[in-house]
């Protein structure tokens, strides 16, 4: 959502449980007002600066000394791996353990996990996990090679 009303301005992005909003002091002083008039529950307001970054939806943003901001999402980067075409255990990035994934079990989980990061971090990548996204059958040698170059 965006707005620029009454020489303010906002960018505010939701996702799930947590708010992430660019904007100018008056435009981030209106929101809290209007939130605490409407007695809704929310975190205060965090600023982030070089010294101190910010935990959005799991991932961590940090804004670097050259003026550069970073998104990185390690739960879900940890978690990715390479297409094997054998049977093999798989841990989700909260921790539960599926055990003996085929290749097509283990391509679906990849290239979920590679379509989330690619939305929320890396949007070049975007294409590749979409068109890994329309595989309905089992995956082929091809489509494994190509999912792992992406995941590479």
């Amino acid at each position: 959502m965006y707005t620029k009303l009454d020489n303010t301005f906002g960018i505010v992005g939701l996702q799930t449980d947590d708010t992430l909003i660019l904007a100018d002091e008056g435009f981030a002083s209106a929101e809290e007002s209007k939130i605490e008039e409407a007695g809704f529950m929310s975190k205060p307001r965090e600023e982030l600066t070089a010294d101190k970054p910010l935990t959005f939806n799991g991932g961590i943003i940090t804004l670097c000394t050259d003026g550069k901001i970073t998104l990185q999402q390690p739960k879900y980067s940890e978690s990715l791996r390479l297409v094997m075409e054998k049977p093999v255990d798989s841990t989700s990035s909260r921790g539960t353990v599926r055990q003996q994934l085929s290749t097509k079990d283990q391509y679906v989980a990849q290239r979920a996990r590679g379509a989330y990061l690619a939305t929320v971090s890396q949007p070049e990548a975007a294409f590749d996990l979409s068109f890994a996204a329309q595989m309905s059958t089992e995956p082929t040698k091809e489509d494994v090679k190509l999912l792992n170059q992406r995941i590479k």
